[in-house]
């Protein structure tokens, strides 16, 4: 596809790499960022999955949206955007609820977890590791500090075949990652740049999973944001567990 040749750095081979079936759980929020930034990079295989329409107050955080898409279902939103940029897709959209498509995920080669509830990507870790299929999960929380200024907390989680898991790490424990959409943000939460820091973040750590000439070191598994200091670390957990084993998935 000679539109996307600015991609040379990322290796002779990532032409092929556009071709793979990727899957984006959860559009609003992070979901949208990625979904963007995936189409402009030439994929062409992405199924949207989200089985709910974009409300009024969507509209500060879902920039595949325009004020008229409003009632209208946000993989149908996702589904025009890509056609706008890239006319020539195989790009499917599923407005259910993904437990409703295994048929269609289990295909996937890849799968982007950006949802809010913690069982729900409880539920699609396990999915996606019972089929050996890689996932990024990406998720954010807002937190009223004590002198009333608010700060972001965020996370970049690569869920890979024969690594360490999410409960390796009680990730689902609410004690570590409160439940619920954007913690103390408000009924109309002004994240869309965190939600893009995520976002590009987690599009970072898959393309230098897939491509064989970019980074010359692995992603790290567990990686925390803070907007306090601006910065990505590596979870503190992730050296202290990097020579164990994953008990429950991997026997």
């Amino acid at each position: 596809m000679k539109e996307f040749n600015r991609q040379g750095f990322l290796g002779e081979d990532f032409e092929n790499a556009l071709k793979k079936k990727i899957a984006i759980i959860g559009l609003c929020g992070g979901g949208g960022h990625i979904a963007q930034q995936l189409m402009h990079m030439g994929f062409i295989n992405i199924v949207f999955v989200d089985f709910d329409t974009l409300d009024v107050s969507n509209l500060t955080r879902m920039v595949l949206a325009k004020l008229e898409d409003v009632g209208k279902l946000k993989v149908d939103i996702a589904l025009r955007r890509s056609l706008e940029i890239q006319p020539n897709n195989l790009n499917k959209g599923i407005a259910q609820k993904w437990q409703n498509c295994i048929s269609e995920l289990k295909d996937c080669e890849f799968i982007f977890s950006c949802m809010d509830k913690l069982y729900e990507r409880e539920q699609l870790e396990m999915f996606c590791r019972s089929n050996n299929i890689p996932m990024i999960d990406i998720g954010m929380n807002v937190f009223k500090n004590e002198n009333e200024s608010y700060s972001i907390v965020g996370q970049v989680f690569l869920s890979l075949p024969n690594n360490l898991c999410m409960r390796c790490f009680d990730f689902f424990n609410p004690k570590n990652n409160p439940d619920g959409e954007y913690g103390q943000a408000g009924p109309k939460p002004q994240v869309v740049f965190s939600n893009g820091i995520l976002a590009s973040n987690a599009i970072n750590s898959f393309v230098k999973l897939i491509s064989k000439s970019y980074g010359h070191k692995a992603p790290s598994v567990y990686k925390t944001y803070d907007s306090d200091s601006d910065n990505f670390v590596c979870h503190p957990l992730v050296e202290i567990l990097s020579r164990r084993r994953c008990n429950h998935y991997d026997q």
